[in-house]
């Protein structure tokens, strides 16, 4: 009973005990909208309380924002103050941070110590990209092919499977494995026909083709054309998909849509995926890479997503 009694003392003695001022300083700059007030209070909690674990954190958020500002090498430094092994985001941001110095060696690294010490799945997932992204860089293709046959086959491919057959895709065209590159980009349009990657697969065996590289008699999956029945493209030029629908009416309506929004012309054209039709809605096409990217930001801030696309016309 006496022990009962004890327990029940500590527990409200914890509750009615008041939050340090050092947490509380933290949770007040966390609820910033304001960038530079953040800043400016996370500063004050680094001055105030050097040895708080609290202040470990705020070293990490002061990182994060200068990655996101691309001031990399003060990213690095913020995050090498936090000393906490607990705090194991320390590694997933450092590689980033390491990745954009094109201190590839170094992104590996930090890349592998969060994928030992973390959780996080999706922070895997990427985690794993960023390595083998950074032996792409290094021309270590072997390496990175090695790498995305364990993620391939690992618990931690969850999101971004498209951009696994894109990267094994490109890997092999480098190493010049061209029909292994071809039969993995084509898993990629089959798998996923409206996906991003699965234009830039496009692209590729487009390229390959173009450069006598492939022989298009070995291949078993005739390049997507659009209804105008063109199957030599003669020009590239760049729109931003804004939609993909069944049904042509909704497509008209996804274009008039965007176009109010935007001030732009669209097209649609239409793609045969697993024997059925899709009508692809289109905004462009844009000669101003500028251009695109203002309207990319425009259509996000109205709920639309939307990425760039080539087309041969």
């Amino acid at each position: 009973m006496k022990r009962t009694i004890s327990l029940l003392l500590i527990i409200l003695f914890a509750v009615l005990l008041p939050t340090a001022e050092d947490e509380l300083l933290y949770q007040q700059a966390m609820d910033r909208l304001d960038g530079e007030l953040l800043r400016q209070d996370l500063t004050l909690l680094i001055n105030r309380y050097p040895d708080s674990y609290f202040t470990q954190l705020a070293w990490l958020e002061l990182g994060k924002m200068e990655l996101l500002a691309r001031n990399y090498s003060a990213a690095e430094s913020n995050l090498l103050m936090i000393s906490d092994s607990h705090i194991t985001d320390k590694q997933y941001w450092l590689a980033k941070s390491y990745f954009n110095q094109e201190n590839y060696q170094a992104a590996i690294v930090s890349s592998q110590n969060y994928i030992f010490l973390s959780q996080d799945k999706d922070k895997i997932e990427s985690s794993y990209f960023l390595i083998i992204e950074s032996y792409i860089q290094q021309k270590m293709f072997v390496r990175a092919l090695n790498n995305l046959e364990y993620l391939r086959n690992s618990e931690y491919i969850r999101n971004q499977i498209p951009l696994l057959h894109y990267k094994a895709g490109y890997c092999h065209e480098m190493l010049n494995n061209i029909q292994q590159a071809f039969n993995t980009y084509r898993k990629l349009m089959l798998e996923f026909p409206y996906h991003e990657y699965s234009y830039l697969a496009e692209d590729r065996i487009y390229e390959l083709m173009k450069n006598n590289a492939l022989d298009p008699l070995s291949t078993e999956l005739p390049l997507p054309v659009s209804d105008d029945n063109k199957t030599e493209p003669a020009e590239r030029k760049i729109y931003l998909q804004v939609g993909a629908f069944s049904n042509r009416e909704n497509a008209d309506k996804q274009g008039v849509t965007v176009k109010k929004i935007l001030q732009n012309n669209y097209i649609i054209f239409s793609k045969q995926a697993n024997g059925k039709t899709l009508f692809v809605v289109a905004m462009g096409p844009y000669t101003d890479k500028l251009k695109l990217e203002k309207d990319k930001l425009i259509l996000e801030n109205n709920n639309i997503n939307s990425f760039e696309i080539q087309r041969y016309e």
